[in-house]
Formats: structure tokens, sequence, C-alpha cells
């Protein structure tokens, strides 16, 4: 019998850390495809320093929270539940993308504002509430290190703006052998990267040697942001989903596969 789904046969390569890529795998299962999971980014708490808990106890003096990533989201929440704190309600949320937002949904947070075309910093700060910051304080959640684009152009809007970077990034520590025998021995069809951080290490994964034919793979990503970066590591064959839900990334697929 014929496997009529949309992506019926198609081997896919998803690159989440692995504790955030089951609802990924089992949606573009879901359409028929043979998923293979091989981890690019490695994803863990970061201790907060006490100038940084001392902001989180002061966030009844905030105006803005903007969190740069569903990780951001979780380990936020995570170290202002540890310190047994409770979010004011006068605390206004930002997010940059729909994953975040879905992640702040889910923890019980749900009147955030998010850019309302472009899920990038650009589209953050075109919204109206930012436009005049004076006065105004502002904390970014974020891993270590990122752009610096949100903090500078707040600050020059008249904003105080401090980071608590709550969560790291990673190189993972698995083996890259069985990502680079799937490239070798061509097994697979497309590949799925949700951050630019996994998509650098990706790369430093793979062998030298093997680098061209992974630059060669139909890669999608997940923001015009990414896409850039693709560029610029030199892939291309380039797609881009509209939002960075998991929905999105398999109509983006569909397309490819169909279109």
């Amino acid at each position: 019998m014929t496997d009529t789904r949309p992506l019926a046969g198609v081997r896919i390569l998803v690159t989440r850390p692995a504790h955030q890529a089951g609802p990924l795998v089992e949606t573009i299962n879901e359409a028929g495809a043979e998923v293979r999971l091989f981890p690019a980014l490695a994803i863990g708490p970061r201790p907060l320093s006490e100038a940084e808990r001392q902001q989180l106890r002061a966030l009844d003096q905030v105006d803005t929270a903007f969190f740069i990533s569903p990780n951001a989201v979780q380990h936020a929440l995570d170290a202002i539940d540890k310190e047994g704190i409770t979010v004011p309600t006068t605390l206004r949320l930002a997010c940059v993308g729909a994953g975040s937002e879905q992640a702040l949904a889910q923890r019980g947070y749900r009147n955030v504002i998010r850019p309302e075309h472009s899920f990038t910093s650009e589209g953050l700060l075109s919204r109206p509430e930012f436009s005049d910051m004076g006065g105004k304080r502002v904390i970014i959640f974020r891993g270590n290190g990122g752009r610096e684009l949100l903090k500078q152009t707040l600050q020059a809007r008249g904003a105080e703006v401090n980071y608590i970077e709550c969560y790291q990034r990673m190189l993972p520590e698995d083996d890259p052998a069985p990502l680079n025998q799937m490239i070798e021995n061509n097994e697979l069809d497309a590949i799925s990267v949700t951050s630019s951080d996994a998509l650098r290490n990706l790369l430093q994964l793979t062998r030298a040697d093997l680098q061209p034919r992974l630059k060669k793979l139909p890669l999608f990503v997940v923001s015009p942001r990414m896409n850039e970066v693709a560029n610029e590591l030199g892939f291309s064959s380039i797609h881009s989903s509209k939002r960075a839900t998991d929905e999105e990334i398999l109509a983006a697929l569909v397309l490819w596969r169909h279109g």
C-alpha cells in the first residue's frame, strides 16, 4: 500500500537539543518522514551572579522583560521560581519569536508583546510600545552572548537595560561519527536547524571533507537572521519557515517537497 503522507520516505535531520526535539520529531514523523535526530546544540542552566539575583528581586521596578528564546523563558522563569519571586502584574513581557510566545503561554503568561510580522529583534523593536523608552528599566533574559542590537537600540531610546544570562549554549559532547556517517552515506534529504548557534555547531561537528556535501543539502531555518547566517556559512539551498513553530517548519518542508 502506497504511503500518501506528504513527507513519506523523506529523510530529515533534526538538530534541536534532545530534551526539546520531541514535539518536532513527532510532527515530522506523522507526516511520513524518517527523522534522524542529532542534537547540534546543548543547553544548560547558568548559575546567576549575585548582581543578577538582585535584579530578579527588583522586578517590581522593571518596565519590560524581554525573552530572547524559549530557553530564556524556561530558565528565567525557573530562576524566578527558585528565588521565590512572584512576577509583578505590572511587568510587561516581550519576546522575539513564536516559540518563546508558546513557552510563555505554557507557563501561564499570555499577554505578551511580540513582533507583528518579522519575528526578529528588529521586528520586536518596531512595535510602537518600544518607540519611546525614556526612563524605563528593562531586563533582557538570554543565554551566554548573542546579538547586541536589542540592548543598544533600547538604550538609544532612553532605557536602562540589563542582561540576565540564565542559560548557556554549548557544543554537544556526543560523538559526531553518526552524523558524519549519515552525510557520507547520503542518508539525508534535508536538515532542520532552529538556531544560529546550532547551525554553526553542525558545521563544526562535520568533517572538513564532508562539509561541501552538507552545505548542498536543503536547509530549513526559522528566521531571516538565520537565513543570513546560513548564507554567510556557504549553504546553497536555504528554506525559511514563516514562524519558528513546529507546524510552520512542517509546512515549509511540505512546500519544498511538493512545491
